[in-house]
């Protein structure tokens, strides 16, 4: 270690140079940016029902379909919501990319020798024979009305070749006109939707929310603002490089991938701090800069390569599971985990070998960590968390 201590001391503005240039090119990369809302990945590859839905999508060539769920109080066989249902499957129909929209209403209805045409007029005048043939005749009413008639699905087909996400946003808007009913959204792209939804608040709220976290302890533990910086940035390059090759490589982020910075910073931060508050230790030891890197990295060097590498490990291991999300996760957090230890090995001795030292160190020593304890008392045994 004390072999990449001096390394790290002679070659300290170089180190600090490519860092730059990696993070530039990291963020570069955001260009790429994609997210992944097929749930289908989360199916194990061999799953006999995702392969099976998967052969009859590519076999009939077929466009999405969104469910439209419809809940009230009371039957919905009564003139008043038969005839809102019939127009609301009209003004769903009349959308750009709707192929065709279905419901327990159908289209024409036979009695006796006579075809009629159901539209709302026939429903305002002859809706009890209507509703006779809906619940005697009508074999597709068990699949989209309950049994109590208060619920129903209207299916919506969409074009092969249309835009989807324009179809949800006005169906989300018809769906947000409706006082009266209970109005919802299903299929796989209102599930695409609402992962996205979830993917937007995992960004703007977790991450933050983690490093916060971490600063605020690692500033109780190092007494001082510009160390606490330093010792979380190994953490924060490492989730930052670990984006950077997810895009560069042409890969998408999914519901469990988008994790992985958080588990990067959380798990990664931990090398940082063991090197600062052993670096802000034994300032007062060594007045030389550089005998105070080497002795530094010489004390926390191994343990740091030790703990890297066997929290890559642990994650490592998710990558034989069948599922393609927890695989991905567990080789992104490896790799991400991996940058930080490197960071923390050679960044951080080459950034401390050259900021400006305070004259007097903070009061931070490693004793301190294990003094964070949470207790969770409910009638159970109290949980007490090391750091």
């Amino acid at each position: 270690m004390r072999r990449i201590a001096r390394f790290c001391y002679a070659a300290a503005t170089p180190i600090i140079i490519s860092v730059a240039l990696i993070n530039i090119a990291a963020l570069v990369s955001f260009f790429q940016f994609e997210l992944d809302t097929d749930f289908l990945n989360f199916f194990a590859s061999d799953n006999p029902k995702a392969e099976e839905f998967n052969r009859l999508k590519d076999k009939y060539e077929t466009g999405e379909t969104i469910s439209v769920l419809i809940e009230q109080n009371h039957s919905l066989l009564e003139k008043e919501n038969l005839l809102k249902i019939f127009s609301l499957q009209e003004e769903i129909e009349k959308l750009d990319g709707v192929s065709q929209v279905e419901s327990f209403i159908p289209s024409e209805i036979s009695v006796g020798n006579h075809v009629f045409q159901v539209d709302d007029k026939f429903i305002d005048r002859h809706f009890d024979i209507l509703e006779d043939y809906i619940e005697q005749n009508y074999s597709f009413m068990g699949q989209s009305l309950s049994a109590d008639k208060s619920k129903a699905v209207i299916i919506v087909d969409m074009e092969f070749d249309v835009v989807t996400g324009e179809v949800l946003e006005s169906l989300k808007e018809i769906i947000s006109n409706e006082k009266d009913w209970t109005l919802s959204l299903a299929g796989n792209e209102a599930i695409k939707d609402t992962l996205l939804t979830y993917f937007r608040r995992i960004i703007v709220f977790l991450p933050p929310c983690a490093i916060l976290l971490i600063l605020i302890v690692f500033f109780l533990i190092l007494k001082n603002r510009k160390f606490t910086i330093i010792a979380i940035i190994p953490a924060g390059l490492g989730a930052l490089w670990t984006l950077g090759t997810i895009f560069s490589s042409g890969q998408e982020l999914n519901l469990l991938s988008i994790i992985s910075p958080i588990f990067i910073i959380g798990m990664g931060a931990a090398d940082g701090l063991h090197y600062t508050s052993h670096f802000i230790d034994n300032m007062s030891k060594y007045s030389d800069r550089r005998q105070l890197v080497e002795e530094t990295l010489d004390m926390v060097g191994m343990p740091i390569f030790l703990t890297t590498i066997t929290t890559m490990a642990g994650f490592a291991s998710l990558t034989w599971t069948e599922v393609l999300p927890m695989r991905q996760m567990g080789v992104f957090v490896s790799l991400g985990i991996g940058y930080a230890g490197v960071l923390s090995l050679f960044f951080l001795p080459a950034v401390l070998s050259k900021i400006k030292l305070p004259s007097k160190p903070p009061p931070a020593r490693e004793g301190n960590l294990s003094k964070l304890i949470l207790l969770v008392s409910k009638r159970k045994a109290p949980i007490i968390i090391f750091f």
